[in-house]
Parts: structure tokens; sequence; C-alpha cells
């Protein structure tokens, strides 16, 4: 019932508005066409993926914003497709949902999110990953999480719980910090935790660097 009214929130606040706020409400989105082939044991399967997403933020008090994302997947192949098939069924080609919604706070330098919201742990997510490119129910996770600045050192964290259907208790947390050498040059060090419902607790470390010369980006991990 509480995640049903949320979405139901979400969804108000994204097609009408509100006249009540002083800021009008601010609107984004993506539209993605990606193409996968895969070969197995001399078997070559392929789909296509579509996708649309609609993301808005709405002023409601200073700093402090309600964010709430649309998103909608059509995979010609659902083996591709980056929606749960657990959740949405296996032969589903279509899935359109609120997948994620929640406050933002975005005092000075430092932005904090509490709700449902994408995971990624290192520069190349090396360590974990539940991204922006995931759709519907499942694959995200709820929590808080921060990221900031304070001189040249750069903080981020996260205390979060997968939003899974099977094991809807897992926990995950985080903590990065870097340091900016320059403005083309910084490294860092991260931790993290991951607690499997009913099962073992995991400590990880990782470390990462990168740099920029000129067009040429370049980042190393080591977990």
């Amino acid at each position: 019932m509480k995640k049903t009214f949320a979405v139901l929130v979400a969804a108000f606040l994204l097609l009408t508005g509100s006249p009540a706020f002083a800021e009008p409400l601010k609107i984004s989105g993506t539209a993605t066409v990606k193409f996968e082939a895969d070969t197995t044991d001399r078997k070559t399967e392929s789909g296509t993926m579509t996708t649309f997403t609609i993301r808005g933020e709405q002023t409601i008090a200073k700093n402090l914003y309600f964010y709430a994302r649309l998103a909608a997947q059509y995979a010609s192949n659902p083996n591709f497709a980056d929606y749960d098939m657990g959740i949405h069924g296996i032969d589903t080609k279509f899935v359109a949902q609120f997948d994620q919604f929640g406050l933002l706070f975005k005092p000075g330098d430092f932005s904090f999110i509490l709700g449902r919201q994408e995971a990624v742990l290192g520069k190349t997510a090396l360590l974990y990953k539940r991204s922006s490119e995931n759709v519907g129910a499942g694959v995200f996770v709820d929590g808080l999480s921060f990221t900031g600045k304070a001189g040249k050192f750069e903080m981020s964290g996260l205390v979060a719980r997968e939003g899974n259907i099977a094991f809807a208790n897992n926990d995950l947390y985080a903590l990065r910090a870097g340091y900016n050498f320059s403005e083309s040059t910084n490294a860092g060090a991260t931790w993290g935790k991951y607690r499997v419902f009913g099962g073992e607790v995991t400590n990880h470390w990782m470390i990462d660097a990168s740099t920029k010369w000129g067009k040429l980006a370049v980042t190393g991990e080591y977990a």
C-alpha cells in the first residue's frame, strides 16, 4: 500500500504540477535504442531495446525537492531486456513504470537522496551496479545516499536495501573518500559492505584513480 501511494503521488506531481510551488516543475528525459547479440552453443540470439525515461523534480522547500522517474522499455527479445523478467514476466516485451521516487536535498556543495534510486559503486561500477539503464521494479535500491565536496576532498556514501521481490532484505553500505590533486586528476578509496538476507556478510575495499589529458580520460580501479 505504501509503495502504491508513493507512485500515485509521483504521477500526480509529474503530470499536473502544483501552483502552490513557487518554482516550476523541472523535467528531463532520455531516449535510447540499443542492440545486443549473443552467441552460445553455436546459436545466436539478438534483440533491440527501445527505452524512454522522463524525470521530474518539484521544489517543496528551500533546497528540498521531490523527484520521480517514469521509465518505459520495449524489448524485441525479453532475454536482453533491462527489466527483471522474474517480476514482469518472462514473455513480457513492454514495461512502463514509475521506478524511482523520493526526496532530494541540495545544501551547498552536498546532495542527499532519500528514496528509490540507482546505485553504482566505483568509477567503473567494479563493486556494484544498479544503474539508470535499468527499468521497472526490483532493479534499484531504497535508501539514503549523499555526495559532496569540501575543498579538494570529495565524499560519497550509501545506506540502502535492494528493491528485490524474493530477497527484499539484502542490505548495502558504502563510503568513498577522494582527493583532487588538480582539476584533472583524482584518487580515492571505497569501502563497501553487503549483507545477504539470511546469509553471509562481506566487506569490500577498492582504490581508484582517474586523470585527463585534453580529450583523453583514463580511469583505473582495483578491488
